[in-house]
């Protein structure tokens, strides 16, 4: 940021601004990320690249309807997504990138994506962010009836219809439980989670593991949350 103050985060939220012109690169954001992972491929072997939150349309975690008028923006993010999967289609990579805040395909082009169109840039894998779990004393008493199970199936549903006929697939979150933010998971609840989703979508991607992580045989974690294997810290 102190770099490049072009990518200033988005106001009421922790999202930068994705179509911003770097200087003194001169280049789109995108570009720079698509010579960032071709540099990082090249060093370590990179088989892909995953788009994290804030880079699938403009949200906010604290109030889901902001930024809901952000549907002139889908040219612009298609654009975004067709440069980087160039890149990384190039050496044969994988390009996975998570949903807008887990809303349904319509919900989600208002904020500006249009998943359909991201599938045929070149979006490999579409995560899918299903929450029942997580954050429970925010997202599903603030917000149950659009995160909670049923939410997350019928919008799930959606998404996978959209994406019919293309070549991306949708995986869902599967929470595993977070020390550090302080809430745990209910393996029933896991299952019902599971039991559902499995037919709507195409995988599963697992999140916040450091509980099941310090579980493992012959790792402990230290304060600060840093992790001990075989007395290396990782």
């Amino acid at each position: 940021m102190r770099e490049h103050p072009e990518l200033k985060h988005v106001p009421l939220s922790s999202h930068l601004y994705p179509f911003a012109r770097l200087q003194p690169e001169g280049m789109e954001y995108s570009e720079h990320i698509a010579r960032q992972y071709e540099r990082l491929r090249g060093a370590f072997g990179f088989d892909g690249l995953m788009l994290g939150d804030g880079l699938c349309g403009f949200g906010s975690i604290w109030d889901p309807d902001l930024y809901a008028d952000k549907e002139d923006t889908i040219p612009q993010w298609t654009r975004f997504y067709r440069v980087v999967a160039d890149a990384v289609h190039h050496f044969q990579g994988v390009l996975l990138a998570y949903d807008q805040m887990g809303s349904s395909f319509l919900e989600a082009r208002i904020h500006g994506v249009d998943y359909r169109e991201l599938g045929q840039a070149g979006l490999d894998i579409l995560v899918y962010q299903s929450y029942p779990q997580a954050w429970g004393g925010f997202w599903l008493e603030e917000f149950q009836s659009r995160f909670d199970l049923i939410a997350n199936s019928k919008n799930l549903a959606t998404i996978k219809s959209a994406l019919a006929g293309t070549n991306a697939q949708v995986f869902y979150t599967v929470e595993l439980g977070d020390s550090v933010e302080k809430w745990p998971v209910a393996p029933g609840r896991t299952e019902e989670q599971m039991a559902k989703l499995d037919t709507l979508s195409d995988g599963r991607f697992l999140v916040w593991a450091n509980d099941v992580l310090a579980r493992l045989p012959g790792q402990t974690v230290k304060p600060g949350g840093l992790e001990v294997r075989d007395g290396c810290e990782q």
